[in-house]
């Protein structure tokens, strides 16, 4: 097994959790690496960090949600675990 397939098991662990809390230390042990380990893969592979893939497909999600539910979009946010509305606006900034 290469570096994407363990990847891409840490990949559907974020997937099947994106409205829940995610560590580090649970992507990581979902492709059977250390924490350090898995931070260097998964840059290589995707190129980006896990953090930064994190954020990135919860406000995808966030995106989709609100054309299609009637929910306010402070709602949304927040079942994607962004806790604040602040906190919501500064990752679109940083994007």
């Amino acid at each position: 097994m290469d570096y994407k397939e363990h990847i891409a098991k840490a990949v559907e662990y974020i997937e099947q959790n994106l409205t829940n809390e995610i560590s580090l230390t649970d992507c990581a042990k979902a492709c059977g690496y250390s924490k350090y380990h898995f931070l260097r893969v998964f840059k290589e592979v995707s190129g980006l960090t896990p953090v930064d893939y994190i954020r990135k497909r919860r406000l995808s999600e966030i995106a989709k949600q609100i054309c299609l539910d009637d929910k306010y979009i402070s709602d949304i946010a927040f079942m994607y675990g962004f806790n604040s509305k602040e906190n919501f606006t500064r990752a679109f900034e940083i994007e």
